[in-house]
């Protein structure tokens, strides 16, 4: 009676821990599956966004293209302004023009806002 007992309840354990096992596969698979559609929803969340932005009249700025990012981390600002003549078809100082920009954004987000040594601590 006694083995009984003990092998019921590790039957239950065993139960119960293939059925946790089983629905986590199952949830990853569901994941997996779905991992194609949210890209898409976040394609149409972006066109829209856009849409939205032209309306207002307001353009999105462009993304820094990472190649021309890594150069102008390295401080190669000429060779990125040559790349993106390059690349967008345009002449230099309209290229010059956006690598600028692109340096002031790249620049904006890297520091901290200019009023964090004001605060005082409490």
């Amino acid at each position: 009676m006694v083995c009984w007992l003990i092998g019921g309840i590790m039957g239950e354990r065993w139960l119960i821990g293939g059925v946790i096992v089983v629905g986590i596969l199952a949830l990853l698979i569901s994941l997996r599956q779905n991992a194609p559609n949210r890209s898409q929803q976040w394609d149409r969340i972006e066109r829209k966004l856009d849409l939205i932005l032209s309306h207002l009249g307001l353009a999105p700025e462009p993304e820094v293209p990472e190649d021309i990012a890594r150069l102008l981390a390295r401080g190669e600002t000429i060779e990125a302004i040559k790349v993106y003549r390059v690349r967008m078809g345009v002449g230099p100082e309209e290229a010059r023009a956006a690598i600028e920009e692109f340096q002031r954004r790249l620049t904006r987000h890297a520091s901290p806002p200019d009023d964090i040594g004001d605060q005082k601590m409490t």
